[in-house]
Order: C-alpha cells, then sequence, then structure tokens
C-alpha cells in the first residue's frame, strides 16, 4: 500500500529490505521479506522514487524451523543479498542460521524457485543460536560464490552447482593470536592478551575484494579480514586474516552497507514476455483525422515508428514515438489535419526491438 510516495508495508514484513535494479535498468524493485516462510513483497518504484506496483511472491520454504515462529514478530531479522548480475537472492535466517536461495525476475519482481543452501543445527536454550545475530552474507563479483561469516566460520558455496548444499567450503574458521601491551596502571582480564578473528558482517568493496567484520569478542583485535579472489573457488578464493589494521577495535554489531548496483543494466530487448498477447493495431476515423492506435507494445519497447502506405505501395507518412519502456503498454498516434481520400491503405508499426505489426486500414468519407 502507498500513497503521495510513503510506501506502506504490512505488518508482517521483516527486517532486511533490499533493492534490485528493474528490467528497464532505469527504476528499482524494492524487496521486502516477510514473517511467512519463503515470503517477498516486490514494490516497483519509479526512477522518481514512486511507487508504482506491488508483487507478493510465495514458495515453498524448504526448513523445518524460521524465525521466531509464527505469529511472534522477530526480534532479528533476516538478511538478505543480492548478486550482481540481479539474478539471484541469498536469505539467510540469523534466528534459526539457515540460508536459502532464490531466483529473481526483474520484470515482474517474482520471487522464486528456492534452493536449500546450508541448514544450522546447533541451538541455544531459548531455541535460536544467538552469536548468528549478527552473521552476514554476500556473493562474488562474478555472481558465482555465495560467502556467509557464520561466526566461527567463514563459508563458501558454489550457487551454479546443482547441489549447493554440497559445495560448502570452509574459508576459515575462528583464529586467536597472542599480543602484549603495557597494563601499567590499569586492570586487564587474561583473555585481552589473547584477541580473536571471527566471521560476521561482509561488505563487497568496490575494487571487488570482501571485507569480513568480526565480533571482537574480547576487545582487543583491530584486524579485519580480507577475502582477496572471492571470483575464485576453494582455497584460491584467498582469505587473509590480517587484511588491514583498523586502528581500532572493531566492533562487532557493526553492519555491512546496504548498496545496490548501481551499474546494472536494462535486460536484453524481448527478455521480458507480455503472454500470448502479440502487438495489434486499431484504427479510428474522426472529424478528418485518423488515430491510429498501438496495443500490446513489447516490453522493453523505447520507440515506435509508423508507416502509412497507399495501396500502391508508396509511403504517405512517417512518425516515431517514444515508449516508456515497462510502462507504456499503448500508444496513439494521430494523424491531423492530412486529407487522406476514402481507400484502402497499409499501416506499419515497427519497433526498436525488432518487431513489427501492420494491418490495413480504411479511410472512410
Amino acid at each position: 500500500m502507498y500513497d503521495e510516495g510513503v510506501i506502506y508495508l504490512p505488518e508482517s514484513f521483516s527486517g532486511g529490505i533490499r533493492l534490485v535494479r528493474h528490467a528497464d535498468g532505469e527504476s528499482w524493485w524494492l524487496i521486502v521479506p516477510l514473517t511467512t516462510p519463503g515470503s517477498f513483497l516486490s514494490v516497483h518504484i519509479s526512477p522518481d522514487g514512486l511507487p508504482m506496483e506491488q508483487h507478493l511472491s510465495v514458495s515453498d520454504y524448504m526448513y523445518s524451523t524460521f524465525l521466531l515462529g509464527e505469529p511472534k514478530r522477530p526480534t532479528y531479522a533476516l538478511k538478505l543479498n543480492i548478486s550482481g548480475d540481479g539474478k539471484k537472492l541469498a536469505a539467510l535466517d540469523v534466528v534459526r542460521g539457515n540460508i536459502a536461495m532464490y531466483e529473481i525476475d526483474r520484470c515482474t519482481g517474482h520471487i522464486y524457485n528456492p534452493k536449500k543452501v546450508y541448514e544450522f543445527m546447533v541451538f541455544d536454550s531459548t531455541g535460536h543460536y544467538f552469536p548468528l545475530s549478527f552473521a552476514g552474507l554476500v556473493f562474488s563479483p562474478n555472481s558465482r560464490y555465495l560467502y556467509a561469516g557464520m561466526w566461527k566460520e567463514e563459508l563458501q558455496f558454489d550457487t551454479e552447482a546443482d547441489d549447493i548444499e554440497a559445495t560448502k567450503y570452509v574459508v576459515a574458521k575462528e583464529y586467536f593470536y597472542p599480543i602484549t601491551f603495557d597494563t601499567t596502571g590499569i586492570k586487564v582480564p587474561e583473555h585481552a592478551f589473547m584477541p580473536n578473528i571471527n566471521f560476521y558482517e561482509q561488505q563487497l568493496t568496490p575494487d571487488g575484494r570482501i571485507i569480513v567484520i568480526g565480533a571482537n569478542d574480547h576487545g582487543t583485535n583491530k584486524w579485519y579480514a580480507v577475502i582477496e579472489d572471492p571470483d575464485q573457488g576453494g582455497a584460491a578464493c584467498n582469505i587473509n586474516l590480517f587484511g588491514f589494521d583498523s586502528h581500532y577495535a572493531p566492533l562487532g554489531d557493526m553492519c555491512a552497507n546496504n548498496i545496490p548496483n548501481f551499474d546494472l543494466g536494462p535486460l536484453p530487448a524481448g527478455s521480458c514476455k507480455t503472454g500470448t498477447e502479440t502487438p495489434d493495431i486499431t484504427v479510428k476515423n474522426f472529424d478528418g483525422s485518423l488515430y491510429i492506435d498501438i496495443g500490446n507494445i513489447p516490453l522493453g519497447v523505447k520507440k515506435a515508428c509508423l508507416k502509412l502506405y497507399d495501396i500502391l505501395g508508396r509511403l504517405l507518412y512517417y512518425d516515431c514515438v517514444d515508449i516508456i519502456p515497462y510502462q507504456d503498454y499503448s500508444k496513439e498516434i494521430a494523424i491531423l489535419d492530412k486529407y487522406l481520400p476514402p481507400a484502402c491503405y497499409a499501416a506499419a508499426v515497427e519497433f526498436d526491438t525488432g518487431g513489427f505489426v501492420s494491418k490495413k486500414v480504411m479511410v472512410m468519407k
């Protein structure tokens, strides 16, 4: 529901909202996870930021538990990440520790084809695993590999495999290292001398690396782990536990930036289907003018050109109109103040995507 540019989300929404480019390469889909397992609300947002339409996706969920269970609202939310090519959506249930992957239809906003990625089998006495509350996940730059920071382990999955779950590779495990520092005049707990590096939120950088934020449980670690070659599978991804020195102790509840792929362009013409309908032409004669309406314009078309021929094939009229992709499904072209003798003509409309439609036109007195 929306009003004057304000989007009212349903009460059943969960945290973890993400954006992905619409198939037109200009507008957006706002992906909102819901507290019903496997359910998402996709809101189509115009380039000006105005909501236009919405789509509800409901699919089977492959795990027996989800968040804190219905009808409870979750204390923690889902963590979502969308691949750079806009085709895949990964969802991490930070309450249960399970990861699922879906496909995204950028034409309709539909979220579908759920796949099992990882099932976390350890729970604490409250029914969920609290340390995963700040866990995170991210796709590699080439959109093939999915990385997940699951506290004591950094995991990698090959999302192009038939059995994604079977491709789990442990990139790194929690690591403790000794340090020394001057404690004169201060009381320092013993564990502070053994800082640890572990794995939570994930951040893809502009240069194609992945920065991993740890919990810093002992309060003295100042290092961020960095995956240097995330487009490579297995050990070749090359994680550096001491990737860079932050010069201060990073906190475990720091969140990765939620930045969509602004460079994701439009899908190729013809990628979006309108169903069984084909383009058509309807004609109206009114007060000496001819009105030609182009209907069922194929998705992705940006320009349509009308040509009007007489019975001998001579071109009498030519005009092009701009089409707003994925929004204009019909367009009227008016041939005004141009005398056309009563006769049979041929109208042809050509689309910039390569298709065309033609029809006989009768001009009456």
